[in-house]
């Protein structure tokens, strides 16, 4: 399986005589957007995602290598600046759509760095097995284990849902052939709380108290229809 390390369109690369996959940096650019422009709504969101999935056919779309952080950027907790609300967005934005979800070393425990030197630092062992890292680690693995469980996060088919009395409540479906098994996902990128309402089972909950999504919260959930 060879991998290539490409940061714009790589679609003549794909052709089946050359790479087998590459690095999806675009798609990294657009995840990481929404948190760095406080003025990008959902609906900018939704044409950006749709300009990613659009760039190459579905089979090579799926096996795209969808990243947060490499060892050539700031690591995405430093971006986070220490909000572990924040990184845990990412991840399911990350972790729910369409391609092959890859972790940079150290992200699942929310390791920090910035610059080459910090970026390709050791993982620090001896703070693991004293469980330093034990919650953080947790979440990411709750985030991983429904990406392994539900056939939806792993397919094409995406509708969003748009709030205009919240132009920053990010919120969309990700849907299967049938009703069963579809999953929502709703992620708060605006600076106050937000009333929301999810009639499905509560697969994943941040900052969400039943009735009220704080900002930095996520929610995902099964979709009853």
């Amino acid at each position: 399986f060879l991998l290539g390390e490409m940061w714009f369109d790589a679609l003549n690369w794909l052709d089946g005589t050359e790479y087998d996959s590459v690095m999806n940096y675009l798609i990294s650019g657009c995840i990481n957007s929404y948190e760095r422009h406080p003025d990008m709504t959902a609906r900018d969101f939704m044409l950006s995602l749709n300009h990613c999935l659009t760039m190459y056919p579905e089979q090579i779309t799926d096996v795209l290598f969808n990243f947060l952080d490499t060892h050539d950027t700031t690591r995405i907790a430093e971006e986070c600046n220490g909000n572990h609300s924040l990184l845990y967005q990412k991840l399911s934005l990350l972790l729910t759509l369409p391609g092959t979800p890859c972790l940079y070393y150290g992200t699942e425990i929310a390791m920090r760095g910035k610059g080459l030197a910090e970026n390709r630092l050791c993982m620090p062992w001896k703070d693991i097995e004293q469980g330093k890292y034990t919650a953080v680690y947790q979440e990411v693995q709750k985030l991983i284990r429904l990406r392994e469980t539900y056939s939806a996060l792993k397919g094409h088919a995406i509708r969003f849902v748009h709030d205009e009395q919240h132009p920053r409540l990010l919120h969309y479906h990700r849907l299967t052939d049938t009703s069963h098994n579809s999953v929502g996902v709703m992620l708060n990128g605006e600076k106050c709380a937000v009333a929301v309402t999810v009639s499905g089972k509560i697969l994943y909950a941040d900052r969400f108290d039943g009735q009220t999504l704080l900002p930095y919260g996520t929610i995902i959930y099964e979709i009853n229809e």
